[in-house]
């Protein structure tokens, strides 16, 4: 059996030259057992402006949130002039040709940045999105196998002239995914004002390795949290929270789940006042 290394290539465009391409970690095995995922892929992507680019097709595929990093921080309003308002998004999302796109959208050229894991399975997936206007959204029943993760988040402005109109300002601000040991749900809550949505998706997975919960980290600051050593392990987002805003020009400022150089175990990192929580599947 094969451990399972995270590939972050980082692929960035802060020159606004038009994007650049992603090189994805395919860590296929022929040694796999039969009760892991036999194939994992890693992308990271991010720009100063609107930027997609295609990652592989959907079929047989399911791709979720592994980081998040940069400025989520919307411009304008929706009462300004076209133009003006700008919300900030990023994610991965199945596109009308039954592919995968990885994407960013900030605002104001700041930096954004995401990170997605795909692993070679779409058993009884399912997908929704909540938005913070209406209740936590349903995404499923909840089932031995069934594991659900993040895959987008949209911040949306309110009220450009009050900082307290923008979501993710306050570090009790989170989206996630969870489960009450009847249905899994995708949600969030929003203590700083604003607008903001979450998408998510579940796949089936044969073994639940653990959930993890990462300590919010001080501002300035870092927080690490380990994971999974287990050998076929794989890692998905299942909370973003806090201050999702960056200093102009900083792709570091993240929550993300990475394994060290040299390592065999994930590790999660979450910096200035954010946290994070993950779970690991195989």
């Amino acid at each position: 059996m094969k451990n399972l290394i995270s590939i972050a290539v980082l692929c960035v465009s802060s020159l606004a030259v038009g994007g650049c391409a992603v090189q994805p970690g395919d860590e296929s095995s022929a040694g796999e057992t039969e009760n892991a995922f036999s194939a994992n892929w890693n992308y990271s992507w991010g720009d100063t402006k609107p930027n997609t680019t295609d990652i592989g097709t959907s079929v047989g595929r399911t791709c979720f949130l592994t980081g998040v990093g940069g400025n989520f921080r919307p411009g304008g309003t929706i009462w300004d002039p076209p133009g003006a308002y700008h919300p900030a998004w990023g994610g991965v999302r199945i596109n009308a040709q039954n592919r995968y796109e990885i994407y960013v959208s900030p605002s104001a050229g700041h930096s954004m940045i995401v990170q997605a894991r795909c692993v070679n399975s779409a058993a009884n997936r399912v997908t929704g999105q909540w938005n913070s206007v209406g209740a936590d959204v349903k995404l499923g029943a909840t089932t031995a196998h069934r594991q659900c993760f993040l895959t987008e988040i949209g911040n949306i402005s309110v009220n450009s002239t009050n900082t307290s109109n923008w979501a993710f300002t306050n570090t009790s601000d989170f989206v996630r995914t969870y489960h009450d040991n009847v249905n899994w749900y995708v949600g969030g809550n929003l203590t700083s004002g604003g607008w903001a949505l979450a998408s998510a998706v579940c796949v089936d997975a044969p073994e639940h390795i653990g959930d993890y919960n990462g300590g919010l980290a001080p501002k300035p600051g870092t927080s690490t949290k380990p994971l999974s050593n287990v050998a076929g392990a794989t890692c998905g987002l299942t909370k973003v929270q806090g201050s999702l805003e960056a200093s102009f020009g900083d792709w570091n400022d993240e929550v993300s789940l990475t394994v060290p150089a040299g390592s065999s175990q994930f590790t999660l990192t979450a910096k200035n006042g954010k946290a994070g929580s993950a779970t690991c599947m195989k």
